[in-house]
């Protein structure tokens, strides 16, 4: 006689946490009591961390191509017979003219009217976000500013998912701080934002502590050459919070990295020639030490560049040269978007 034995809730956890989404997936439809577990925060949030662990050994890109469809893809680091990866449009009716950031696998894209959804391209639910009532008429989605003859001050909204409505956090202590890179990089729990009074003035990187919603400084790295030196934009590579610098006397951009977060003696950098781009490229992920993978604005097309031997060649995907427009890093995970004034948690977007 067959005797089944329980495991404990623990240990199912933990096997779990080792399939991929598709198969986390697919045990839904084994029983009611699965779909039940499965579908229990504790579990979603223990899978989500295991994901984010091995989040930079299996990228995933979202990209909008030039006919404005989104389409979700898996970079492979050993590619086959010249492909660096298949790409898979997704199901997500309508004309996607901006991807605005991703985090715990959600990713925030605007529609050609300017209307904000949250997508969660694995599980494919997706969920509208109202304007703000509160921001001014928009530049961006994630800061304005009051304007009254000089930029007075800046300002962050935030919008929550379980609550359904907008609110202003307080003011940004730099007065006058506009955004430079347009928006934010999410990392550590934190919104980073790169800011400047004026476009060509000395950068900041102002955060925003979403659990606390405390701001502070990050420190920026200390330049010592005489190169005329522009911080353009920011973004996280390989775990790291990064901002990118454009020497516009020489032909190539600086991408420094911060190793120990919070720690200014940790920046690092590496740079990238610009040969043929017209406008700065920036780094999309690492696809292994020495190649990294480059959007490349006024061209359409995703680079793999060499760091080691300073080359580059367009990125193959489904066996012919990428055209996209908007490109953004996820991670596949479980989150859900149908979520209530019953739900705990954070579920903010800034």
């Amino acid at each position: 006689m067959a005797m089944s034995i329980k495991l404990p809730d623990e240990m199912i956890e933990e096997i779990v946490s080792w399939m991929s989404v598709k198969s986390v997936g697919q045990l839904h439809c084994v029983s009611k009591q699965w779909c039940s577990f499965l579908s229990y925060p504790k579990f979603i949030k223990a899978y989500l961390n295991y994901q984010s662990n091995k989040h930079e050994k299996f990228k995933h890109i979202l990209i909008s191509d030039v006919s404005q469809s989104l389409h979700s893809s898996h970079i492979n680091p050993n590619p086959q017979n010249g492909i660096d990866t298949i790409s898979i449009e997704l199901s997500f009716q309508g004309k996607w003219k901006k991807i605005v950031g991703s985090c715990n696998g959600l990713v925030l894209v605007l529609n050609k009217e300017d209307v904000a959804f949250l997508i969660n391209p694995t599980t494919l639910e997706y969920r509208r976000i109202p304007n703000s009532p509160l921001a001014l008429p928009k530049r961006g989605t994630s800061t304005a500013g009051v304007l009254e003859g000089d930029l007075l001050c800046t300002f962050v909204d935030v919008y929550s998912a379980r609550m359904g409505f907008w609110r202003i956090l307080e003011s940004i202590s730099h007065n006058g701080a506009i955004p430079i890179h347009g928006f934010g990089v999410f990392l550590n729990g934190v919104l980073h934002l790169l800011v400047g009074k004026y476009y060509c003035s000395p950068s900041v990187i102002v955060s925003v502590n979403l659990t606390d919603e405390k701001f502070f400084e990050v420190p920026i790295p200390t330049i010592t050459t005489t190169s005329l030196l522009r911080f353009y934009g920011i973004v996280a590579l390989k775990g790291c919070l990064c901002v990118l610098g454009d020497r516009r006397n020489e032909n190539e951009i600086d991408v420094w990295m911060m190793k120990e977060y919070g720690v200014v003696e940790s920046w690092t950098k590496f740079s990238v020639v610009r040969n043929t781009f017209p406008f700065c490229p920036t780094p999309v992920c690492l696809m292994s030490d020495d190649d990294i993978i480059l959007s490349a604005p006024g061209k359409a097309k995703l680079i793999i560049y060499n760091k080691k031997k300073e080359q580059q060649r367009e990125m193959n995907v489904d066996g012919k040269t990428s055209k996209c427009i908007r490109i953004r890093t996820f991670m596949e995970s479980l989150v859900s978007l149908m979520i209530g004034r019953e739900t705990k948690g954070s579920d903010y977007i800034a």
